[in-house]
């Protein structure tokens, strides 16, 4: 037996790349050389397939559980509305916006752009004939939610379920399945959905509305980066995080080396990257840190406010707002970080296209050169994963703490070499490094740093009292 596929026309002309399903598999590598994206689903239970897709590159991308309840109607509850043509935009702008846990989203190989342009494209057909019924929620003229539903036979599917992202939590999603269940009471017995089983609300909705659980599968996906589309690569941006308070050197982020301020002297590293467009710095909201937001503007970046405390909370929000597949996190603490460093790290990025790219696991660059290329999907999976306040303060920790969950591309360099190197800026001894490095370069890499941090170490050798 050999490795049969069968090629996804729709998905491959939506997302402008070949993608196909994985009929067979003998237990050797993908050899279609045309293809982008091959895709399986596995019972959730079946360790052995399980293994072996993962042995020939296949990634687990989703978990996918599948819901089922008889149909009957609901006495008394929301009467069916079905789509008229005036809903048609307002539908295809929730298709385009709404999701984040399907298979393309979670991918992080998958462009989010593209992924999105695959929902909307989903919408649209359905309201054009592909959905038996369209059922819709609406506020005055807009439509706020739909359900798409397909019919075979006895039984329904719920193709596909949404409500708008300033409407949810006022029980829309409830409503719309109330109106496929009065609508189809009396043209079929059962109905069904399936949504992934980290998205919470979605398995609370169904369970809510008397839908029980009977089966789960694995989504594996195999993906060759150089096949990608051409039309919609992955976006990647950079973001500084920085703030005010510091419990070992207070106002360290606007605080003068040799002449310029810490932050001032990142954004300049940072500045000529290929992926500095737009140039972030990623604060909090509060009124302590608004003097890092003037410096950024004056300094002719991109300002990006959100919780103090909830550091992975920004970084998701901030992927978000920008609509970036990756974010590269730097810290603003970092006033001598090397450029070559980032495009390095990003370039395998997108030829990896892993969770996440770094050079801190393991760690063999100095504190300070520290970088990592996280994709968004990943970002989204642990807030829905963790309710740790540590976690969710240092953003990459979960990941570290649970590498067999993730799939890490460890970036590594001559780690004998800067064993004893601390560039960061943490303590007033790393001040006092910081500012006479500065005055003794102005062509800043990493090579030309370590070797002036070499001589400052040598020449202070540092003290019990530090």
């Amino acid at each position: 037996m050999v490795m049969q596929v069968e090629h996804q026309d729709f998905e491959s002309d939506v997302l402008g790349a070949p993608v196909a399903r994985l009929v067979s598999e003998d237990g050797t590598r993908p050899q279609d050389r045309n293809a982008w994206l091959i895709s399986c689903r596995v019972p959730a239970d079946d360790v052995a397939k399980t293994q072996r897709l993962k042995k020939i590159g296949f990634r687990e991308i989703e978990s996918l559980a599948t819901f089922r309840r008889p149909l009957d109607a609901i006495s008394g509850e929301a009467a069916p509305q079905l789509a008229t043509e005036g809903d048609f935009y307002d539908c295809l702008k929730i298709g385009k916006t709404s999701f984040q846990f399907d298979r393309f989203h979670a991918d992080p190989g998958v462009p989010n752009a593209a992924a999105d342009k695959l929902k909307e494209t989903w919408v649209e057909n359905s309201l054009k004939g592909r959905a038996d019924a369209v059922f819709v929620t609406r506020d005055g003229d807009r439509a706020t939610g739909f359900n798409l539903c397909r019919i075979d036979g006895r039984e329904v599917t719920i193709d596909l379920i949404a409500v708008a992202n300033d409407m949810k939590g006022r029980g829309l999603g409830k409503q719309l399945i109330e109106q496929a269940l009065n609508y189809y009471s009396d043209k079929a017995d059962f109905i069904r959905a399936g949504t992934q089983t980290n998205n919470s609300a979605s398995n609370r909705l169904y369970l809510s509305t008397g839908f029980s659980e009977f089966s789960q599968q694995k989504t594996f996906h195999w993906i060759n980066p150089t096949n990608g589309p051409t039309n919609s690569p992955l976006k990647i941006g950079i973001a500084i995080f920085a703030r005010m308070d510091s419990n070992r050197l207070p106002g360290k982020a606007l605080i003068d080396i040799s002449g310029r301020t810490m932050l001032g002297r990142v954004l300049h590293q940072l500045r000529h990257t290929s992926v500095s467009d737009p140039l972030i710095v990623a604060t909090s909201d509060r009124a302590l840190d608004d003097p890092i937001a003037k410096l950024t503007e004056n300094e002719g970046a991109v300002v990006f406010r959100g919780s103090d405390s909830d550091v992975l909370g920004r970084a998701v929000d901030c992927a978000h707002h920008f609509g970036f597949d990756a974010l590269v996190r730097i810290s603003g603490d970092s006033p001598f970080i090397d450029g070559d460093i980032i495009e390095q790290l990003v370039d395998q990025h997108r030829s990896v296209a892993p969770d996440i790219t770094t050079n801190v696991f393991p760690r063999t660059l100095p504190p300070g050169m520290s970088v990592e290329v996280i994709s968004t999907s990943v970002l989204y999976r642990m807030q829905g994963t963790t309710d740790s306040a540590e976690d969710h303060e240092h953003v990459t920790k979960y990941i570290y703490d649970h590498p067999t969950e993730f799939n890490i591309h460890p970036v590594t360099f001559h780690k004998g070499n800067y064993d004893t190197i601390h560039l960061a800026v943490d303590t007033q001894r790393d001040l006092d490094r910081a500012v006479w490095i500065a005055e003794n370069t102005s062509a800043v890499s990493l090579e030309r740093v370590t070797e002036l941090a070499r001589q400052w170490d040598t020449a202070h050798p540092e003290t019990s009292e530090e």
